[in-house]
């Protein structure tokens, strides 16, 4: 079954927008690293606390990032309406 024009350009837009959330993914565990070498050396409670906050929003981050290349790449059904 032959991919409509439009359809086609739907796709390569998904394999763009996916490549720019694994990017982005990429960048969000580089600075993950950053903060676990941060904290290993003596710091204050406020400091820790501001790193935890930092950590915590980093991996929400990551794990949305995770559902949105997930659901990008799932594979259309063939919907002989469309």
């Amino acid at each position: 079954m032959k991919m409509s024009l439009k359809r086609q350009k739907l796709n390569s837009m998904s394999i763009e927008q996916s490549l720019a959330f694994e990017v982005k993914q990429r960048f969000c565990y580089i600075e993950l690293e950053k903060w676990k070498h941060y904290l290993c050396n003596k710091r204050t409670i406020e400091e820790v606390e501001a790193a935890i906050a930092a950590t915590t929003s980093i991996i929400v981050e990551i794990q949305n990032l995770e559902n949105k290349i997930y659901n990008e790449n799932i594979p259309e059904y063939d919907d002989p309406l469309i």
